[in-house]
């Protein structure tokens, strides 16, 4: 009697989720430990899913090279790493009831060649089948339910991780080691002075960036292309993309959703950048036109740099034809920094203020932090329990979705409040500094320093900068204005008085007491000094001057 030969089929998909399943090289062992005594003429691995028929390859040739007579028996470990739908399914058990294979042997199913053993041998090639469609039901709708809760189905992307918490919920968190710098490469591409090809060399030559370490990659340098998939993916401002849904993440966002739009308006059309490879142009990229709203360009001729409008509206005739030169753009940008320069004396006189309120200031803060953080635990909990309850049936789709909106909705409200504490706390005193320190010295910095002190101390200023018929025109910061507003009579009234004195004024000085009053806001404890009502800087309300609110 001819001996059988056999070929050994093991496979394990990388396309989904078999977490159960022996690997390759355990299905191999197996099968040698259990059939050793048998013919196996060669050992075919597989690593595509078995759901959809005619997605296998490897598979595809063990049933043709059956079909030409190099073996008449197949060794698996289960039925279901031979298939997993119904078509291949049938392939097989025809095949078995044709003759075409004499004989099936497998590590953890008992199968017998006779009518008994294929109908079997069906019903497990069946249930198969069966699990497989009820699991991507199953994922299906447990992706839906994350989604509606803001959590992103899948891998993290850069600068954040997978995690599980104790109650056995799934969500997205800061990666602690990738999230700072990951934010920085945002930080670096809006500032629209740096292209992508800078920030990668940036990212993994001067910061030694590591992608997250995974089963089969990672652990090196970000790529290229993985840096422009970054800088394309609404993730980082807070939203998930699902077939054409928008849905809002429970993540902590990197950036805004306006700054994702700027970004993309950087990048241009399909990612390509749009930066100078030769030259930085100060004014390139932070100008826009005043009349057609197109940006302002540069270009160079006979060693001086021209700016104009790109007038690329084709629906409109920009009447802005001409071009100004930097020189001049540089006079005009130091007169509108002028104006809002104060002496080093108004900076100390209002840090004086600001420390002595800071320590107030953080107990405050402290306490509504702890009191928010307190209700964001309490409301993630109400959501892993409703998640829970969803999971196990307890709650019907239509209550779930009605929730569920509901928890996300007040979750999203409260994380919203814990960042603004969180961020007031952090840089309330070193915001304010900054403030200062830009007024006192920003026009200075702008005349003696490089591309970038220029390009920080123009985005300093204010928003929607534009040029028109040659002037620039800038919508100051909300913490310049009263000092453009008020501070040029306060220093003429001091200078007055100090160069009367011909020395150092002295802060008794009732001259001295009623400028420094009206600057800083507040009322000096002796009743005969007459204290103006208004003041130009209103530090008694801190947050209107850094902005955050």
């Amino acid at each position: 009697m001819k001996k059988i030969r056999y070929f050994a089929y093991v496979r394990k998909s990388s396309e989904d989720k078999e977490r159960q399943t022996l690997s390759i090289p355990a299905q191999i062992d197996e099968i040698k430990k259990h059939f050793s005594d048998l013919t196996i003429v060669d050992v075919i691995r597989e690593e595509r899913s078995a759901f959809k028929p005619f997605n296998r390859p490897e598979f595809d040739k063990l049933i043709d090279r059956i079909r030409k007579g190099e073996a008449e028996g197949i060794i698996a470990w289960h039925p279901d790493r031979l298939s997993r739908n119904e078509i291949d399914a049938s392939t097989i058990t025809y095949m078995l009831r044709t003759g075409q294979i004499v004989d099936l042997k497998f590590g953890s199913f008992y199968f017998q060649n006779t009518p008994e053993g294929i109908w079997m041998l069906q019903n497990a090639l069946t249930q198969s089948q069966y699990s497989s469609a009820k699991l991507s039901v199953d994922v299906r709708r447990g992706n839906s339910k994350k989604l509606q809760l803001g959590d992103l189905p899948g891998v993290a992307p850069q600068g954040y991780i997978n995690v599980k918490s104790f109650e056995g919920r799934h969500y997205i968190k800061e990666d602690p080691e990738r999230f700072t710098l990951v934010k920085q490469m945002w930080e670096l591409l809006l500032s629209g002075r740096y292209g992508p090809s800078e920030i990668l060399h940036i990212a993994n030559e001067e910061w030694g960036y590591k992608t997250i370490k995974r089963a089969k990659s990672g652990g090196g340098p970000i790529s290229r292309s993985s840096l422009y998939h970054l800088f394309n993916n609404p993730f980082y401002a807070g939203y998930i993309i699902r077939k054409g849904e928008e849905y809002e993440g429970s993540h902590e966002a990197m950036i805004t959703k306006e700054q994702f739009e700027q970004a993309q308006k950087l990048l241009g059309k399909k990612g390509r950048p749009r930066f100078s490879k030769k030259h930085n142009f100060v004014y390139r990229g932070y100008l826009h036109c005043e009349e057609c709203g197109c940006q302002i360009t540069a270009s160079i001729s006979k060693g001086h740099i021209y700016y104009y409008c790109t007038r690329k509206r084709k629906d409109y005739a920009c009447k802005q034809s001409g071009t100004i030169r930097e020189e001049e753009l540089d006079k005009q940008m130091e007169r509108l920094l002028a104006g809002y320069t104060i002496l080093p004396e108004f900076q100390d006189w209002a840090l004086e203020v600001i420390r002595s309120q800071n320590e107030t200031e953080a107990d405050q803060r402290n306490s509504v932090y702890e009191m928010q953080h307190q209700s964001v635990a309490s409301t993630q909990k109400q959501i892993d329990k409703l998640i829970d309850m969803a999971s196990r049936d307890l709650i019907s789709e239509e209550d779930f979705a009605l929730k569920s909106e509901e928890l996300k909705a007040k979750l999203s409200k409260l994380r919203e409040n814990l960042r603004d504490t969180e961020q007031r706390a952090d840089s309330w005193l070193e915001t304010i500094e900054q403030t200062l320190d830009f007024a006192v010295n920003a026009r200075q910095r702008f005349l003696e320093g490089d591309f970038e002190t220029r390009r920080d101390i123009l985005l300093g200023m204010g928003q929607n900068p534009t040029v028109y018929n040659g002037k620039i025109q800038i919508t100051s910061s909300e913490w310049l204005a009263p000092i453009h507003k008020e501070y040029p009579q306060l220093e003429s009234r001091y200078l007055k008085v100090k160069t009367a004195q011909n020395a150092d004024v002295k802060v008794l000085n009732p001259e001295i007491v009623s400028i420094k009053s009206k600057w800083l806001g507040w009322r000096d404890s002796n009743p005969r000094m007459l204290v103006p009502e208004t003041s130009a800087l209103p530090l008694g309300d801190i947050p209107l001057l850094v902005g955050s609110r």
